[in-house]
């Protein structure tokens, strides 16, 4: 049984795109041997994630550095002075996964790229190390609502993998990694057979004869459960009625689980002006007996 939370790697990379370069912006830096470093300015869609040691997700970010002379600083003390593109610094760091977070880890600096002499190649890479030291622990993606809305059934401790463009914090043991999102989709859970038939027995009341199957329909799969109901009403034994509901789960932010179902009857054998009281019945049942689910109406009448 395994559970899986896939991260599209595009919106890490954007998360850290934006707090580096939030990170780089207000930080005010010393001057550099002869000269003045201007600005640093993240390369825009140039983050590249690859598998790193100890289970991490190393990553690169692309910044490149401007500077500026002490002439023409003090000619423009008003405006913006001229700066020169002296290259790209590459920042290196991972993703790591913490209790139940993914976070920034093991940043530092590398200035080989630069088109400038030895000192100030290394006055920039301190620069950009100092200002950016403060964004280790800094959580990109919090899985603690879902776990929350899971509870009792998260099967195990978290491993965290990559592959084909996400990033997947999975609890349990799962097969090969695979993009499971929708092209809408930034981020989603997705839960394997077993565990999804799980949730559903855990919510049902205890005792009740029921047989679950897993339905599988693409991307939007369901549970199917039989079950059989003697009801009763207004004194008189009613009918012993066949039921299916057929379940989906799906998470709400901020941390529940909640279960969309449609349900039918099979009403033959039943004569027919029983049939409305059996249905409002049954009705009345699946809502008394399974109150964490969000109903739907009959969709269908069984044959």
């Amino acid at each position: 049984m395994a559970i899986e939370v896939q991260v599209r790697e595009g919106v890490l990379s954007q998360a850290l795109t934006e707090y580096v370069q939030a990170q780089l912006n207000a930080h005010c830096p010393p001057a550099l041997p002869s000269l003045y470093l201007d600005r640093l300015d993240t390369v825009p869609d140039s983050v590249v994630f690859f598998d790193a040691e100890d289970s991490a997700v190393g990553f690169r970010l692309a910044i490149r550095a401007f500077v500026t002379s002490h002439a023409d600083l003090m000619a423009h003390p008003n405006a913006a002075p001229p700066s020169t593109d002296v290259g790209v610094i590459q920042l290196l760091g991972s993703v790591v996964l913490v209790d139940t977070t993914l976070q920034v880890a093991d940043l530092h600096s590398d200035t080989s790229g630069l088109l400038a002499p030895a000192p100030i190649a290394t006055a920039v890479q301190v620069v950009v190390d100092t200002a950016l030291a403060p964004l280790v622990g800094t959580v990109l993606f919090d899985t603690a609502p879902i776990v929350g809305a899971l509870g009792e059934e998260i099967p195990a401790q978290p491993s965290l993998r990559r592959a084909d463009g996400v990033v997947a914090i999975i609890f349990g043991v799962a097969g090969p990694l695979r993009c499971q999102l929708t092209p809408a989709q930034q981020w989603g859970v997705f839960l394997d057979q077993g565990a999804a038939i799980s949730i559903l027995t855990r919510r049902l009341p205890p005792g009740l004869p029921v047989n679950i199957r897993w339905q599988p329909n693409g991307a939007t799969p369901a549970i199917v459960a039989d079950i059989h109901i003697a009801l009763a009403g207004l004194g008189i034994e009613v009918a012993a009625l066949a039921g299916v509901l057929t379940a989906t789960i799906g998470f709400i932010v901020p941390a529940s689980i909640r279960f969309s179902v449609s349900w039918g009857l099979d009403l033959s054998g039943l004569a027919s002006p029983l049939e409305p009281l059996a249905r409002k019945l049954a009705r009345e049942w699946v809502r008394a007996n399974i109150p964490s689910v969000t109903h739907g109406w009959p969709t269908e009448l069984l044959p």
